[in-house]
């Protein structure tokens, strides 16, 4: 009897020992803290520079499941000359931009930035688990702006010893007034300019040049020897220079607009200024007809062309001078 009774008290207190020590362990596993992972943050090529402005910004993929506490934009001064790859300086001045924000994007406006200057920039956000960086993205300010016959007023870009406009001329008269015979008009011509054929570009019709100039006075359509000199710049090596067809490597991407979902190559960062967008061209004949984008030099009938998808240049020849490219000009 004794022995039945030992047994069921060693039984019951068995189960109860079970039981505490399985409240235990749930209790321990229910006070666990749940951390949540490091945001995911993106940063944005930058839209709307001037000479001391920008719009920059970034987006916010992955809360990390926590609480956002801070978001925004971290810039470093970088230099005063623009050159193609260069990366962050150290010693210069670092600045902090916030903006609290959940998952999604956030634009900021600075107003303070330096002409002619270059700037390296990423996105941050963070949350408990600490702060995440977005890839550096960079900013070159404008140099100074020119105004054309009508009133358009045009970024410019110093890059090395050259000063370019950033932008696609747009102006529908010669700066003596007269009007330009041979443009493509649309209504993208505040955005992306005009295409004009290379009998326009140079100011003549009927064979004779009525206007020796279609850019604003104290600027002029380049040659070819002038985009030569910009290719070199940026690294193209020299026994390519007078190749019809593709040229270079991935020089094409400091050469292009970066900003959100303009050009779908890879590694694009427009560490020059050059800001070249897909305007597209007036022409539907081989080669030139499947550019994103064209631009005339003053050499008959050369032009430099970009694609999509891939990040070297076009040099063409085309003597078909129906066709509307776009105009970059260069100053005196």
């Amino acid at each position: 009897m004794k022995t039945i009774l030992s047994k069921s008290i060693f039984l019951i207190l068995s189960i109860v020992f079970v039981v505490m020590a399985c409240t235990k362990i749930t209790k321990f596993e229910y006070f666990v803290p749940l951390f949540p992972d490091l945001p995911s943050v993106v940063t944005n090529g930058p839209q709307e520079v001037t000479t001391n402005t920008a719009e920059l910004s970034g987006r916010i993929t992955y809360s990390g499941g926590g609480n956002i506490s801070e978001s925004g934009i971290q810039i470093y001064e970088s230099g005063v000359s623009p050159v193609p790859g260069a990366s962050p300086t150290k010693g210069f001045a670092e600045r902090r931009y916030s903006d609290l924000t959940s998952e999604g994007g956030f634009l900021l406006f600075l107003g303070d930035l330096k002409p002619g200057t270059t700037y390296h920039y990423r996105a941050f956000a963070t949350n408990e688990a600490g702060t995440t960086y977005g890839e550096m993205q960079i900013l070159v300010t404008s140099y100074g702006t020119v105004s054309d016959k009508e009133g358009n007023q045009y970024q410019t870009i110093k890059i090395g010893n050259q000063l370019w406009m950033r932008e696609n001329l747009k102006s529908g008269r010669y700066p003596d007034g007269t009007s330009i015979a041979g443009n493509c008009d649309s209504p993208d011509n505040f955005t992306f300019g005009r295409h004009y054929t290379w009998k326009a570009a140079k100011g003549i019709e009927n064979e004779y040049v009525i206007n020796e100039n279609v850019c604003p006075d104290g600027w002029h359509l380049p040659g070819d020897a002038e985009w030569k000199e910009l290719l070199t710049y940026i690294g193209i090596p020299s026994d390519q220079l007078n190749t019809i067809g593709l040229i270079g490597t991935n020089q094409a991407t400091s050469l292009k607009e970066s900003g959100l979902n303009i050009w779908s190559d890879e590694g694009i960062d427009n560490s020059t200024g050059f800001s070249v967008l897909p305007a597209g061209v007036c022409s539907t004949k081989g080669e030139a007809g499947s550019l994103q984008a064209g631009f005339w030099t003053s050499t008959p009938y050369i032009y430099y062309g970009f694609k999509n998808g891939t990040e070297k240049i076009i040099r063409g020849n085309d003597p078909l001078v129906d066709d509307g490219f776009s105009v970059r000009c260069v100053k005196d």
